[in-house]
């Protein structure tokens, strides 16, 4: 009996990209700050999502449960 493998990319860590050409060292380095603070930025919303969102009323006060 065969076992179907399913194929995921998400699931496999992206390869880096080859440094393009015209491209400094400086702007490079830049980029890769630039990346390394948009997946801590995107982390953060992810994990923010998944927390329950505690209820509060329409002049912002917090409800007690």
């Amino acid at each position: 009996m065969a076992v179907l493998i399913r194929y995921r990319p998400w699931h496999r860590k992206p390869a880096k990209p080859a440094p393009a050409r015209g491209i400094s060292a400086e702007q490079q380095a830049l980029i890769r700050r630039l990346n390394e603070v948009f997946d801590r930025v995107e982390d953060e919303a992810k994990s923010r999502a998944a927390r329950p969102v505690e209820p509060q009323r329409d002049d912002g006060v917090k409800i007690d449960r």
